[in-house]
């Protein structure tokens, strides 16, 4: 069997901007991805990052210390991933509707849309949307598919897709699928369901990608989780979180074994 893909949801344990790049040219060079590191900045913490960006409306260097050598780096890639932390967890911890945060959030997706083809970039832009209160405890409003409606109109090669490290996973939903590009679950803590299976066979019949969240820091990704679907050709794998709490050693053992 052949090692299914990587991806990288985002966050990285390094201490500065150009160690994260050369480890996304190494291990990510087939979807690149800006980092986060909230071991060199406190604002790349998800919330954080995104309450910076709301403020100006943009990601400057006090938000992400990465965008601007990303941008250098990448800029004539085919495709590139970003992720967002997204408006129903923002909703969440500040206690705040949906529907207020849901303009700011567009505004600044808008704003780093137009910064990624200032630079000129042409190819597609994957966001994951981090939802990772997003459960099957806790589902989505209705007004989450009208954001993700207005999320898809901002840019033609605007591919969405909503992540969530929930130990219960969100039920499998048709209509959320209908909507999105990829999405990203935890199933380390428990496998693919026969009702998920019978749903992946469908899904993924149509153009969608899962991101399965299998690897663990000690034995590497169990791929036995995933049933028939460990390589399946748009089943990606991944930590269920990010890897900001991995050592460097545990990641450079998992990631060069798997790639060599």
């Amino acid at each position: 069997m052949s090692n299914p893909r990587h991806f990288f949801l985002g966050s990285l344990p390094f201490d500065n901007a150009g160690r994260a790049i050369s480890f996304v040219k190494r291990y990510s060079d087939h979807l690149p991805f800006l980092p986060q590191l909230p071991r060199a900045n406190k604002n790349e913490d998800m919330i954080q990052q995104m309450l910076c960006g709301f403020k100006s409306g943009r990601w400057d260097r006090n938000a992400s210390i990465c965008l601007a050598p990303f941008f250098s780096a990448f800029s004539k890639a085919t495709k590139v991933k970003v992720q967002m932390g997204g408006p129903f967890t923002l909703a969440r911890v500040l206690n705040r509707p949906l529907q207020d945060i849901v303009g700011d959030w567009l505004l600044l997706l808008r704003n780093l849309v137009e910064e990624f083809r200032g630079k000129g970039f042409k190819g597609q832009l994957w966001v994951q949307i981090d939802e990772p209160m997003w459960s099957e405890r806790e589902p989505f409003p209705s007004a989450y598919d009208g954001f993700l409606g207005a999320a898809k109109l901002l840019d033609s090669k605007l591919l969405l897709g909503i992540h969530s490290c929930a130990s219960h996973r969100p039920a499998f939903s048709s209509h959320l699928w209908s909507l999105c590009h990829f999405f990203s679950f935890d199933f380390l803590q428990s496998p693919l369901t026969g009702k998920e299976d019978d749903f992946l066979k469908t899904a993924l019949q149509d153009e969608k990608f899962l991101i399965a969240g299998v690897y663990d820091k000690r034995k590497g990704p169990i791929l036995g989780n995933l049933g028939p679907f460990a390589s399946h050709p748009q089943v990606f794998v991944s930590s269920p979180c990010g890897l900001a709490g991995w050592t460097e050693e545990e990641m450079e053992n998992t990631f060069s074994r798997l790639q060599g």
